[in-house]
């Protein structure tokens, strides 16, 4: 899942040279002019701070602490000069009060769910691209796209995920009722990822919007719940129109850059 927006990557610097930091402990000994040798008490070294054994980390090595955003684990590590790019559909849609419906029905029975914040749905892969093809690949994207329909979306049921690394599981709104227009779109996107022989989409998608998240794959758990958390969502559209989503233009998301490509 992409997070919107996400801060900058810092990035620290390896030296050249091996003996710049040496952190091994060494035991000398003195010879002391006394008629007898007696051996020195090893000195023990200090130390280095976190700040100095960081600068001599890998050079495109970048320290990751989970802990620092709810446990979750990075898909891909961080490199120098490398941007994650996804291409997408905002929810411009207000889900407060189905999420919390549905995680009052989940906390009943014991499984703590977050709530995502930005809530999209994915047009590609997380791609990793050098900065110097950004220019391009917006050029290449928005040629591709600017002969495609705007549409509508109906999200018509909830679906449940894990990602492809199991660190994580998702409950979404599905949208595959307007599967064919969304194909359009995929296919225009996977050409332009094609051109610079990156990942194309899932061969056979299975469109949807994440809206909430739990820490490691517990889809047998929840898929037994899909019957109950539908039936909530039935209950939400009864009374919101919010799950329709009209679709005006389509984004793409690179490192901390946004750009907008309008339909027809």
């Amino acid at each position: 899942n992409f997070k919107f927006p996400a801060p900058q990557a810092k990035f620290f610097k390896n030296s050249d040279s091996d003996n710049d930091c040496d952190t091994s402990n060494h035991q000398t000994s003195a010879q002391l002019s006394t008629g007898s040798q007696h051996q020195k008490t090893p000195k023990q070294k200090l130390p280095l701070p976190n700040e100095l054994l960081e600068r001599f980390q890998a050079p495109n090595q970048v320290m990751d602490n989970p802990n620092e955003h709810g446990g979750r684990i990075r898909s891909f590590p961080h490199q120098r000069n490398s941007w994650a790019t996804l291409v997408y559909i905002p929810l411009q849609t207000n889900l407060a009060r189905l999420y919390a419906m549905l995680k009052e029905e989940l906390n009943s029975v014991g499984i703590s769910v977050e709530v995502i914040p930005e809530p999209h749905l994915s047009l590609s892969k997380t791609l990793v691209i050098p900065y110097h093809w950004i220019d391009t690949l917006v050029e290449t994207l928005g040629n591709n796209l600017r002969h495609l329909n705007r549409l509508t979306i109906k999200f018509n049921s909830i679906e449940i995920f894990c990602n492809e690394e199991k660190t994580r599981s998702f409950i979404a709104l599905g949208a595959n009722s307007c599967k064919t227009s969304l194909t359009s779109i995929v296919q225009a996107v996977d050409k332009s990822a094609q051109e610079f022989k990156l990942p194309t989409y899932y061969e056979e998608p299975n469109f949807h919007a994440s809206i909430a998240w739990c820490l490691q794959d517990k889809t047998a758990t929840l898929k037994p719940l899909l019957t109950k958390l539908d039936n909530i969502f039935t209950q939400f559209k009864l009374t919101s129109d919010e799950s329709f989503h009209v679709v005006t233009h389509i984004h793409m998301k690179t490192g901390n850059k946004f750009y907008s490509f309008p339909l027809t």
